[in-house]
């Protein structure tokens, strides 16, 4: 084996060790701690920067010195890195061995085994056709092209062959009653379903099959512009959203800011709770290969408004990243974090670090790169995660705000290239 397979083995095994989780996500106090447990075993001292270059976390095309290598190969119970290697060779030359002895063996006995499969594969093509001749499903897909809200969305279908008796589409619209956001599905001769979708979003409709989803399709609803939506969740009737004309909206002076008299005009309690969404949707193009999205932001503490918070959503057509910043002490159960279709929440996860105060102007960043989400507050960053699964093509921004939230500033990069950004001057 060459030295960078050797190593490459070496790593893997002082991180299943080091039980830090995957080293390519390690931060600074990991390496740290790395520094203080090899040291402690090995009497041998190597500094957190000698293991960032060892682990490729920072950029270094030298050698590692003889000694540096013992001491990570003591550390996962080697004498030396002689040893390690010369050990890692011989399971080698045994493995291939044991493998060439047992090619020899299967080669007798090939023909049976080939024979056995003929059969067992004629077997389960037969019970597929079988089956599929049953529960031939599935057409659920939304054909359209990204239109403007409101939009009439048709989203096609065929159930006609599915043994379930409890059909439904749920057309993930928050922004209607609960009777309207879902349609069950009794005629399965029917094929299509309209809806529409009042707000700009990235809607993921989905197929239920006696309670199991079973196909989930993308909407795309575009704004034009900013789309500004005023909230009371206290009432429960068609009015608990509100579109705001843009125009009464301030996007000049310094700031995008939705004021308070024209909640008022609007006809919103501002003595009880009250949000504002701003959103943003639109097709740039773009993936999330190489993403950052900057935003500087205040949401000062009002009378009504005693735990203001914003959310941030960096809408994907398949899926989104999105979190939450609120005031220390407040968040709890209601704070969410998603990245992809890992979804995270503050009842049994501990998402304090996105505690901060919000009532002087705070610069919040979103950086995607190899898959990995960063969320940086003032330049420190407070959270990073692997994205789980496909975000799909970015489509713009939702940003919620308990009470109304002041943004200074948005800039959005692709690969160091700037996309979009407005200044609000």
């Amino acid at each position: 084996m060459r030295e960078e397979e050797l190593l490459s083995v070496l790593k893997e095994k002082i991180e299943k060790q080091f039980c830090h989780g995957e080293y390519h996500s390690w931060v600074n106090s990991d390496y740290i701690k790395l520094s203080e447990e090899i040291t402690e075993k090995t009497k041998i001292y190597l500094s957190p920067i000698t293991l960032k270059r060892i682990f490729g976390k920072v950029d270094y095309t030298g050698r590692p010195q003889v000694h540096t290598m013992d001491a990570l190969a003591i550390y996962v119970d080697c004498k030396s890195w002689k040893t390690f290697s010369e050990d890692l060779q011989h399971e080698k030359q045994e493995v291939k061995t044991s493998a060439e002895t047992q090619n020899a063996t299967k080669k007798k006995i090939k023909t049976t085994y080939v024979f056995i499969f003929i059969l067992l594969a004629l077997a389960i093509v037969f019970i597929v056709l079988k089956k599929n001749q049953k529960d031939n499903v599935l057409i659920f897909s939304y054909q359209g092209i990204a239109k403007l809200a409101p939009h009439n969305a048709v989203i096609n279908f065929d159930i006609s062959k599915v043994d379930g008796e409890n059909c439904k589409i749920d057309y993930d619209d928050h922004f209607v009653k609960d009777s309207g956001k879902v349609s069950v599905l009794k005629d399965k001769n029917v094929h299509m379903v309209t809806h529409t979708y009042k707000f700009g979003n990235v809607y993921h409709p989905k197929l239920y099959i006696d309670d199991k989803i079973v196909s989930t399709t993308n909407v795309p609803v575009l704004t034009k512009g900013w789309e500004f939506v005023l909230v009371n969740y206290n009432v429960k009737e068609d009015l608990n959203f509100i579109p705001v004309f843009s125009e009464k909206v301030k996007q000049t002076g310094g700031a995008l800011f939705v004021p308070l008299r024209v909640v008022k005009d609007y006809g919103m309690d501002t003595m009880s709770s009250y949000f504002v969404k701003y959103r943003y949707v639109h097709d740039f193009k773009v993936g999330f290969d190489d993403f950052s999205c900057e935003i500087k932001a205040r949401n000062v503490l009002q009378k009504t408004n005693v735990c203001p918070e914003i959310s941030v959503f960096i809408l994907g057509l398949k899926a989104s990243i999105r979190f939450k910043i609120f005031r220390p002490g407040c968040g709890g159960k209601w704070t969410i974090v998603e990245m992809g279709q890992k979804k995270l929440n503050g009842e049994f996860h501990d998402l304090s670090a996105f505690g901060h105060e919000l009532d002087k102007w705070r610069i919040i960043k979103v950086e995607v790169h190899e898959n990995v989400a960063k969320i940086f507050i003032d330049g420190k960053i407070i959270y990073q995660s692997k994205i789980e699964g496909e975000l799909g093509g970015f489509y713009g921004m939702v940003l919620d705000s308990q009470g109304s939230a002041e943004f200074d500033y948005i800039r959005i990069a692709d690969r160091d290239r700037p996309i979009f950004a407005q200044e609000f001057d």
